[in-house]
């Protein structure tokens, strides 16, 4: 995640077909080099004219001799057998942009497998994988935190301590907040991959967690709270008025 976010240079290995070292590609065994194709004149190609009623009619097709390449190999190499390309095992160093994210690719010109014998080599296409963060949230450029508090901190306010992308952080959280409420960072979220330093923003979700038990003191408390504010609540526990018939 946090690799995605700010990018990182990482080393990749993988197999592919590469340049034959015996025959530097020519498929031909050192010392031969392939010659042009008899069939059809080194063109690579069978050209067939036919009459009709409208004229001549040309047909054109890849030869059946050299498949087209217009050479063949009288001689194969051997490590190769005259395809000019082998199996190797490869290791390169692959620049990941800040802000990418999973599923993406990213493509490397001329680092896929080469062609046979001589031919030009294709792309390499990485595909990320992105690990999720342990409490961040990402919806593209915005990142997202559930800030778990109790009822008397989001009355009373409170600091909580913020992971953010920079690291964790303070963050004052002012009296009387509700549940729900959401406070924005602006700019602390993913960088933008196509708009060049800009960033998305961090959004702090509130969460009050109303507590399922209290103590005898605890409460109490709250009985005298509710009763200061004239409010209506349950007085005592579940024990208490299974105790008192009346209650």
């Amino acid at each position: 995640f946090d690799e995605a976010v700010r990018g990182i240079e990482k080393e990749i290995e993988f197999d592919l077909l590469d340049r034959c070292m015996t025959c530097a590609g020519t498929g031909a065994t050192p010392g031969s080099v392939p010659v042009p194709c008899s069939a059809c004149g080194g063109r690579g190609e069978i050209r067939s004219v036919r009459q009709t009623m409208l004229g001549q009619m040309v047909n054109v097709t890849a030869c059946n001799r050299c498949n087209g390449e217009g050479r063949v190999v009288a001689s194969p190499c051997s490590a190769c057998r005259g395809e000019g390309r082998a199996q190797r095992h490869k290791k390169i160093r692959v620049t990941i942009p800040a802000g990418i994210d999973e599923g993406h690719q990213i493509r490397l010109s001329g680092e896929g497998e080469i062609g046979i014998r001589g031919g030009p080599a294709g792309n390499l296409y990485v595909a990320v994988h992105v690990t999720p963060h342990a409490v961040l949230r990402r919806e593209g450029t915005e990142i997202y935190f559930d800030l778990q508090m109790s009822i008397v901190q989001a009355a009373l306010g409170t600091r909580a301590r913020i992971p953010t992308i920079e690291g964790d952080e303070d963050l004052e959280i002012r009296p009387g907040t509700q549940p729900g409420t959401e406070i924005r960072l602006r700019s602390r979220g993913v960088p933008h991959l196509r708009r060049p330093g800009t960033r998305g923003d961090l959004h702090i979700m509130v969460r009050v967690n109303v507590p399922t038990k209290l103590s005898k003191r605890q409460r109490q408390l709250l009985e005298e709270l509710a009763a200061e504010s004239g409010e209506t609540v349950l007085v005592g526990g579940i024990f208490d008025r299974m105790k008192d018939p009346l209650g």
